[in-house]
């Protein structure tokens, strides 16, 4: 394939909603001759040559390459780890977000080097330790959001590469709780939570948030205020004496 037909190619493949990574991939190292492209731990140099080899040769296809979205708002592909998981908590909410601005703003995206910790595995000391090291980081920020505010949360935990695996809910309760009275007024105010977690390559964890006003149960986007579900003939249930019978 000659360099014309691999232009057209990876301009083809930019174009995808999901495009094959390992063809593009191949494709632009045959067409840049950046060899480097071909191992799947390039140095964080080689890393910013492709992006500028890649923006400069495909600035139409790209829009400067970290602007490259698909139609569900995040990028259609990611050059590292880091790329995705910092456009992940920084994107705005696709449930919570609606046509009206007011509630784009305020937002807060926050990273913290600090090893996610679960709730029911830290004593009442280090629980306390947590919460201190937490409050005295954002004591300074000031909170955004008036009292009476919902909110939406996205948090990514990512452990180190020989943590213990923790529960989603328990590393998220000991972070919101450290949240409060210093980013938000109080947690009850949280109507939306999405969490992820994942391992790291490296020995280090960290912790992703993004925290922003949500307006989603003012049903601005709903023609009839009111509720008409089936169930498909369910009979509510009864926890008491549910383990009696």
């Amino acid at each position: 394939m000659d360099n014309k037909e691999q232009d057209e190619t990876v301009r083809s493949l930019l174009q995808c909603e999901h495009p094959d990574l390992a063809k593009l991939k191949q494709s632009i190292m045959s067409l840049s001759g950046l060899t480097f492209i071909d191992s799947n731990a390039p140095t964080s140099e080689e890393i910013r040559v492709f992006g500028k080899w890649l923006a400069f040769n495909f600035p139409n296809e790209l829009s400067g390459l970290r602007f490259k979205f698909s139609r569900t708002g995040l990028k259609k592909f990611y050059v590292t780890i880091s790329d995705k998981l910092n456009t992940l908590y920084q994107y705005h909410c696709s449930i919570c977000d609606t046509n009206d601005s007011s509630i784009l703003f305020p937002k807060r995206s926050i990273c913290i080097r600090i090893n996610p910790e679960s709730y029911q595995s830290l004593n009442g000391n280090l629980k306390k330790e947590f919460h201190t090291a937490m409050k005295s980081k954002w004591s300074d920020q000031g909170i955004l959001f008036e009292k009476d505010d919902e909110i939406c949360v996205l948090l990514v935990f990512v452990y180190g590469k020989n943590a213990k695996n923790k529960d989603v809910d328990n590393m998220a309760k000991i972070f919101i709780d450290s949240l409060k009275g210093v980013l938000i007024h109080d947690d009850i105010n949280i109507v939306h939570l999405n969490i992820l977690k994942r391992r790291s390559q490296k020995e280090d964890g960290y912790i992703l948030a993004r925290i922003q006003k949500t307006k989603i149960n003012q049903d601005s986007d709903v023609l009839f205020k009111s509720e008409d579900h089936g169930f498909g003939g369910q009979e509510m249930i009864d926890i008491r004496g549910a383990t009696e019978s």
